[in-house]
């Protein structure tokens, strides 16, 4: 895992200040959320718990930031500046895997949901009651199937 951008230092080819910060956090923000999308491709999502508190780490630094600009919008400089510019794609880039990310849990939420869904049916259909005959042709009601334990684990 690479160390996040403020402990590596600022990127030279980007002026120091607020926007700046503002870049490179929201770029290592993208690059967790692109390592948690590859795990999860890979169908490994308990590996993905050592990235969470980088990402609450960064989400936290990348809100108070985006609030600081979004305050001052003077610091952004000119519309038409070379900063902008890159915030502007970093951003774009930022939102698209967030979107990425968001259909790939939602997939994986209905397939949880509909495995869920197919266990307890299989659960009801074993526990309806049984129907026998009596000699007489009467019906009788009998509960001769007998519950089954099962394990769920909902970790995603």
């Amino acid at each position: 895992m690479n160390k996040p951008a403020d402990i590596q230092g600022m990127d030279q080819s980007l002026p120091q200040g607020p926007v700046s910060r503002m870049i490179l956090h929201t770029e290592e923000l993208t690059r967790v959320i692109r390592e948690e999308i590859a795990i999860l491709e890979a169908r490994r999502p308990s590996e993905i718990a050592p990235l969470q508190a980088e990402k609450a780490r960064l989400s936290t630094i990348y809100e108070e930031e985006f609030a600081a600009l979004k305050r001052n919008p003077n610091l952004l400089g000119d519309k038409d500046s070379p900063l902008r510019a890159r915030l502007r794609d970093v951003t774009e880039t930022f939102n698209g895997e967030l979107v990425r990310l968001g259909r790939i849990l939602l997939r994986m939420k209905s397939v949880t949901e509909g495995m869920i869904n197919a266990v307890g049916e299989e659960v009801a259909r074993k526990r309806q009651t049984v129907r026998n005959y009596s000699q007489d042709a009467e019906v009788i009601l009998s509960q001769t199937t007998k519950p089954v334990p099962i394990a769920l684990n909902e970790v995603i």
